[in-house]
């Protein structure tokens, strides 16, 4: 693995494949706001995360410090091994992990316009306005104020305002609204 004490690229895109980043990946000059950072495999990042998007093509990965992205964070379906994401993770967009072969810790809170995970655990709470888990195990709770769909999922509670669909799933506890019965 190779060690990289200060990342120092001014390219849109930034790929990392086989490397410990000592640092955190934040923009310095305006421009860096739109860059898009790609993890290829076997990538350890020490410190917090800012980028436009962020594309995780294989693992292992981890993300030691807060993550935040722009548009979207996306694992793509091929990828393959234990994705870790120890601290907060946020995105003004999507975070989609819908990998079958891969599998998603998310270490603290997850808060992101639409959310989509598969085979996740997330050992703190979900937020969202869309959120679909699939065979998930959250151990806070599930809150979509605009749609939420669980399947084959575990939580501590959930709360939205419609459910789309709430199938094999087990919670500890559980409010609704009014409009959702």
């Amino acid at each position: 693995m190779n060690e990289l004490k200060e990342i120092r690229i001014g390219d849109e895109r930034l790929m990392l494949h086989d490397n410990l980043v000592k640092s955190s990946i934040l923009p310095r000059v305006s421009r860096e706001l739109a860059r898009d950072l790609t993890l290829q495999g076997n990538v350890v990042v020490e410190g917090a995360v800012f980028a436009r998007n962020l594309e995780i093509e294989d693992g292992p990965a981890d993300l030691m410090g807060a993550t935040y992205v722009q548009d979207e964070i996306h694992l793509r379906t091929d990828a393959k091994g234990v994705i870790r994401f120890r601290k907060a993770v946020g995105s003004s967009g999507r975070v989609v992990c819908l990998s079958p072969t891969a599998r998603v810790c998310f270490g603290a809170d997850l808060n992101a316009k639409v959310v989509r995970l598969r085979n996740a655990f997330v050992s703190a709470s979900i937020f969202g306005e869309e959120i679909e888990l699939e065979n998930c195990v959250v151990i806070g709770g599930v809150f979509a104020t605009r749609s939420l769909s669980m399947n084959g999922c575990m939580a501590g509670t959930f709360n939205s305002q419609a459910f789309a669909q709430v199938k094999s799933t087990t919670c500890f506890t559980h409010r609704h609204s009014p409009s959702s019965r």
